[in-house]
């Protein structure tokens, strides 16, 4: 099973990251990489991440972890919007963590959310289409996220 995959949506310039169990910042450079060099990727797309199946193992340094992260991210010149779906008070800190990271040296806008709907607005996705992206996160949790090879 891995850990961290991707779903590019040029249709709706989203990219969807999902991570599950436990994971760290190569992980998440891995899946980076791999979608770098999609033939979908655009670096002006918007992300949702979510991270509500992640495990963060107790005293885990997020602040070093989104570091290295985020000497990555400049390598790759983002430039959308990053919504990050949270459900523990962990994912909270690392998310906001990522904003003022991302604001202070990739200038990009970067907010953790609880909710679905509430993260699609950010991405500028009209409410016509969470249903569809419900159920590729829902593709990406259940069957399909043991056969993905992105």
């Amino acid at each position: 099973m891995k850990k961290a995959v991707y779903k590019i949506l040029p249709e709706y310039n989203l990219i969807i990251e999902y991570y599950r169990g436990k994971i760290n910042s190569e992980d998440i450079i891995e899946l980076k990489k791999r979608e770098v060099q999609d033939k979908l990727y655009n670096p002006n797309s918007n992300f949702i991440i979510d991270f509500r199946k992640l495990e963060t193992p107790a005293g885990a340094d997020f602040g070093s972890a989104v570091t290295r992260l985020n000497e990555y991210f400049q390598k790759l010149g983002l430039k959308g919007k990053v919504a990050i779906l949270t459900s523990t008070p962990d994912h909270v800190v690392l998310s906001v963590l990522m904003k003022k990271v991302n604001k202070d040296s990739l200038n990009i806008s970067t907010e953790p959310f609880s909710t679905l709907k509430t993260a699609l607005r950010f991405v500028n996705c009209s409410p016509a289409n969470d249903d569809i992206i419900k159920n590729i996160l829902d593709e990406l949790d259940e069957s399909s996220f043991n056969n993905l090879n992105t």
